[in-house]
């Protein structure tokens, strides 16, 4: 809405101006008797008003120079920040792999030892059973040193009465 009013106003102006110069042309005509000439006027403020769109052009141009300047710099910054972008993307993705490979490996690690405890386990308990055996059998080769030592005594004694 402002931006529609300001352009208003300058239209405005503009009228008002050549409204004034028409006004000036029309109460002043040419005479040779005066030493000023409307003409004269009239060129010099059409010349001060060129200068002034000259200049105005010029401002405009190096403006315009300037914003290409910082357009520019603009596409290249976001370019260097895609780049950067998917390089991070691709430091991940290859992190991602390293990780995943690591853990496949420790899995199968972890699978490993986890047979390794079973078959530990199983040796434990024939080791156990192997224990409970042999104390069977030395338990039992006990009673028949026991057995035997006793039958030994016996035979002693009887050959002790005999002789």
């Amino acid at each position: 809405m402002k931006k529609f009013l300001s352009y208003i106003q300058v239209a405005l102006s503009l009228i008002a101006i050549v409204l004034s110069i028409i006004a000036i042309c029309v109460t002043y005509p040419r005479s040779a008797s005066t030493g000023l000439d409307y003409i004269g006027i009239i060129v010099g403020i059409l010349g001060a008003l060129v200068a002034i769109l000259v200049g105005w052009q010029l401002y405009n141009a190096l403006n315009l120079k300037d914003l290409v300047f910082d357009t520019e710099k603009a596409k290249r910054d976001a370019v260097d920040a895609k780049i950067k972008a998917e390089q991070m993307l691709n430091t991940t993705q290859t992190l991602t792999n390293d990780i995943t490979y690591k853990i496949s490996s420790i899995s199968d690690k972890v699978e490993h030892l986890s047979k390794c405890n079973d078959r530990s386990i199983k040796l434990i308990e024939q080791f156990s059973e192997l224990s409970k055996g042999l104390q069977t059998i030395v338990k039992d080769s006990m009673e028949s040193y026991r057995s035997m030592q006793s039958y030994i005594e016996r035979l002693n004694e009887e050959l002790g009465k005999k002789n």
